[in-house]
């Protein structure tokens, strides 16, 4: 099983990152600090995965998603012909970001990615839960030489302008692992 990149936030409104160090609260510990920031209120939607007993999925049923991955799922060009089996998470970013958000509710983080010479190539996503933890599945996609901008945190607009269909087809395949079976009689 891959690690999860999680993280708890003390302020639930922007603090900046100035000044921020290696072993500090706000330092990602993967060599990329980012803000504290977290918008929205404390009672922002929950998760709305319908499990039957109201409560949102937790992160042990959303392994689900990293099983649904595949190089269908990849929204950017530029991934696909870098994905492979043996780096799944790459260009799974955004349709996950939205699937987990489905699970657990709270805000959508992006950044832009660096390259080594100082160009961009695209964007990651990952998600800030309600109570300031963020949850990056796809973080470890990264090869040496690439990293993240600081990053804003947002609501979920209610249309999904990029990346349509392969989050519908990541939706439905975890949320088809994560339905309960009837056995055949």
């Amino acid at each position: 099983m891959t690690p999860t990149t999680t993280r708890r936030h003390a302020a639930p409104w922007p603090v900046g990152n100035s000044g921020r160090q290696q072993g500090d609260a706000s330092w990602r510990g993967d060599g990329f600090p980012f803000s504290a920031a977290c918008v929205g209120s404390p009672g922002h939607r929950r998760g709305r995965f319908p499990r039957g007993d109201g409560e949102p999925a937790t992160l042990g049923e959303i392994e689900a998603i990293r099983n649904a991955w595949g190089v269908d799922v990849c929204e950017d060009p530029v991934d696909v012909e870098r994905w492979s089996p043996l780096n799944p998470s790459r260009g799974q970013c955004g349709p996950t970001a939205l699937v987990v958000h489905d699970l657990l509710g709270g805000w959508l983080c992006v950044a832009k990615v660096r390259l080594e010479d100082g160009s961009y190539q695209g964007y990651h996503w990952w998600n800030r839960l309600p109570g300031g933890v963020d949850i990056d599945l796809t973080r470890d996609q990264f090869a040496a030489g690439e990293s993240l901008e600081e990053p804003r945190v947002f609501e979920r607009p209610p249309k999904i302008r990029r990346g349509e269909p392969q989050y519908l087809l990541l939706r439905a395949r975890v949320f088809e692992s994560l339905t309960p079976h009837t056995p055949a009689p």
